[in-house]
């Protein structure tokens, strides 16, 4: 049998389905945001370290430590940056959401009260068949709500997608071997140019 309940329904269901857009307590996002004062604090500290040691030591091992540092400092330097971006991103997708949340909830009250108002005749035939356009507009508009938010979602997820490219650096052990054959191949040049 046809009732209000099962006019409204599908416009329940997309709500449900959709979210609220509130993070929960123990969201990654939260985390991330208490970390990234600890990284800006490395990073610092790393800057102040590089200016001592460059007033104090010289040499090979000197230049060596100082280019680890600086690749270490520019690898702390981008995972800051991009905590802070992942950071404004899921921020700006979760307030996206809960507005389209919100919006479909104000359609299903919005429903809800029409219902209301047809007080004891909505069994009728007659107020079923008054409810009916009423049910579809309202669905078809929580329809468009939702598309419209997935299509602002589709740049936050582009963004985030982006930020997943960055090429993983190479480990430390396998650079140092990558430098040493091609010292090793600039000194064959020489000996094949010298022969």
């Amino acid at each position: 049998m046809l009732t209000a309940d099962v006019l409204i329904t599908p416009l329940r269901l997309i709500l449900q389905a959709f979210g609220t857009g509130v993070m929960p307590g123990s969201d990654p996002v939260s985390a991330l945001n208490a970390v990234l004062p600890d990284l800006e604090s490395i990073r610092a500290s790393t800057s102040a370290a590089d200016t001592t040691v460059t007033s104090a030591w010289g040499g090979r091992g000197y230049d060596e430590a100082m280019r680890l540092a600086q690749r270490s400092a520019a690898l702390g330097a981008q995972t800051s940056d991009d905590g802070r971006e992942i950071l404004t991103v899921t921020t700006s997708a979760a307030q996206r959401v809960k507005l389209a949340a919100d919006e479909l909830s104000t359609l299903v009250d919005s429903f809800e009260r029409v219902v209301r108002a047809l007080g004891p005749t909505l069994s009728t035939p007659t107020a079923l068949a008054t409810l009916l356009p009423v049910a579809l507009d309202h669905i078809a508009r929580g329809v468009g709500v939702v598309e419209r938010a997935r299509a602002d979602l589709a740049h936050d997820t582009a963004r985030l997608a982006a930020l997943t490219r960055h090429e993983a650096p190479a480990p430390h052990h396998r650079a140092n071997k990558d430098r040493a054959s091609e010292h090793r191949a600039s000194e064959d040049d020489v000996t094949d140019t010298g022969g």
